[in-house]
């Protein structure tokens, strides 16, 4: 390859990149303009302060969704809502797939699908949900921003995530 094709790729893959995080940043962006008041919402984007769900890779994006000023109390004491999703870039859905139904035998950190966008498939785990602690006034405490979730990240696929904010009736 001579220089100026291997310059020319270089451009070219480092646009993508570029166009990749502004993507992710224009979906952040979006969310956190539509949040409930008193929730926030941090976009951790450094390769290596990511993390992920057992199995599965670093992702492009880890959102942390949080509302220091609600609480429930649990076992384990009192606990502010939390949501941690886990995008990564929608290419790799076909392997991720195939990672949560591997994944399925562990208790815990078990990745499980939570929507999709364009650009996007994203994963969460039961621990990184309310710390994973389900009562109903846990659920009720996140439920409002993943109503605002589900606007940008619709759920194609396995609804069964959604009974982690669902309170009973």
């Amino acid at each position: 390859m001579d220089r100026t094709t291997c310059l020319i790729l270089l451009a070219f893959l480092g646009g993508c990149a570029i166009n990749s995080r502004r993507n992710g940043n224009i979906l952040v962006s979006e969310i956190r303009k539509d949040l409930p008041s008193g929730w926030q919402c941090r976009a951790i984007q450094k390769d290596g302060e990511k993390g992920h769900p057992h199995g599965l890779g670093e992702p492009k994006i880890r959102m942390d969704l949080s509302s220091p000023e609600q609480s429930f109390q649990d076992a384990k004491g009192t606990l502010s809502p939390l949501i941690q999703l886990y995008l990564y870039d929608i290419a790799d859905k076909p392997h991720i797939q195939e990672v949560i139904q591997k994944e399925i035998e562990f208790s815990w950190d078990i990745p499980i699908y939570f929507g999709e966008t364009e650009e996007y498939f994203v994963v969460t785990s039961p621990p990184y949900v309310n710390h994973g602690v389900f009562t109903d006034v846990a659920r009720r405490t996140i439920r409002p921003t993943w109503e605002v979730l589900r606007k940008h990240i619709p759920n194609k696929g396995d609804k069964s995530v959604d009974q982690m904010a669902q309170p009973g009736k």
